[in-house]
């Protein structure tokens, strides 16, 4: 069939946007164009600066994007499969695709670009079972499980952040795992969650007193705010660590809210693990507004099983540092949380740290635990 070029306006503001489709082809040069996919597209093109398309589904779709230049934004939740020829390479603005479905990609190396956020609540398939991520990878309550998952020096695997979601772990399974210089892997902050006017959450939650509240515990315990505010004492596993870190108490007299736990992550490699980025779940700080000060959260847990262990970056569980306000009061640190490391083989020379929040003229955060465990071949 011929092509016909259209130009329509989308949106409250009359944005104009510009596309031309050729049968059940279309290509996006100008504006967001909302997609029906019961339109069964075959190609999507986004070639434009300012070009993008938002799609909604909730069926079963075969489709292709190419993405020369530009956006996208896809929420499923039905069932997608990415064409052969599916190239998400040129996305160069911020992107969003949300999967609380199903969806399958080419079988080829699946790379997640820079300006790529995929959030995934449902199931992906994969199958060569290569992943590599250069933009940001969220997990929600499910498995990244895929053979082979290289982070690269801008790409982050990281886990849902609101409050009613922060009930699960941060769990990958894999064959290898690789973190680049300046990949992360980060539960920071996706524990018990640090609230105004209150005691911290959890088993180990930072006591309030007037102008100030304790450190969250975990690991070790909380540290103790200038007007008695208690820390929260510690608990869980040294050796099998699958606790959320419990937040920092308040500061009733500004309405500043303890520093959040560290979540939970676990992470299973079958051959080898190289870290030369980071894998943290750092406890977040206590908010300051005068005249007193918050506790801050405790580190949360950090659970490896791999076979080699290489590299010469950071895993980290450490506690957040207390809000201070001078003349006036200050929060406990929040106590490091857990970490625990398993191998058969080890040449890694960087930093495993579950070290307490740091507190001024109050308690720094206890220590927490660290346990490196050789496993025999």
């Amino acid at each position: 069939s011929g092509g016909r070029a259209q130009d329509a306006e989308f949106g409250e503001s009359g944005t104009l946007a510009k596309a031309k489709t050729v049968g059940r082809n279309i290509t996006i040069f100008l504006g967001t164009f909302p997609l029906d996919p019961n339109e069964h597209y075959d190609t999507i093109i986004v070639n434009g600066s300012t070009a993008g398309i938002d799609i909604s589904n909730n069926i079963n779709i075969n489709l292709t994007i190419k993405v020369v230049e530009g956006s996208i934004n896809v929420n499923n939740n039905g069932n997608i499969t990415f064409i052969e020829e599916t190239n998400l390479s040129g996305i160069s603005s911020e992107s969003k695709i949300t999967n609380n479905g199903h969806i399958l990609f080419p079988n080829k190396t699946l790379v997640i670009p820079d300006n790529l956020a995929f959030i995934n609540n449902g199931s992906i398939s994969i199958p060569n079972n290569i992943l590599k991520i250069n933009g940001t990878w969220e997990i929600g309550n499910n498995l990244l499980n895929e053979s082979t998952i290289i982070v690269q020096d801008s790409g982050i695997i990281n886990m849902t952040k609101t409050a009613i979601d922060r009930n699960f772990s941060l769990n990958i399974s894999t064959v290898n795992l690789t973190i680049r210089a300046g990949g992360r892997i980060e539960a920071i902050g996706t524990g018990y969650l640090g609230v105004v006017d209150a005691i911290g959450g959890g088993p180990g939650g930072g006591g309030i007193a007037t102008y100030d509240g304790g450190g969250g515990g975990h690991g070790g315990a909380g540290g103790n705010g200038i007007d008695s505010s208690a820390g929260g004492q510690p608990y869980g596993s040294t050796t099998q660590p699958t606790d959320m870190g419990s937040a920092g108490g308040s500061d009733p007299a500004s309405d500043s809210a303890g520093g959040s736990g560290g979540g939970i992550i676990f992470i299973k490699v079958n051959n080898t693990l190289i870290v030369n980025g980071s894998i943290w779940s750092k406890g977040t700080d206590g908010h300051d507004n005068p005249p007193g000060g918050a506790g801050g959260g405790a580190g949360g847990s950090i659970w490896i099983i791999t076979d080699t262990f290489r590299g010469v970056g950071d895993i980290n569980a450490s506690g957040g540092n207390a809000s201070y306000v001078n003349g006036g009061s200050g929060g406990g640190g929040g106590a490091g949380g857990r970490v625990a490391v398993y191998y058969q083989t080890r040449t890694f020379t960087g930093i495993l740290n579950a070290s307490g929040g740091i507190a001024k003229d109050a308690d720094d955060g206890g220590n927490g635990t660290v346990f490196d465990h050789y496993l025999p071949k």
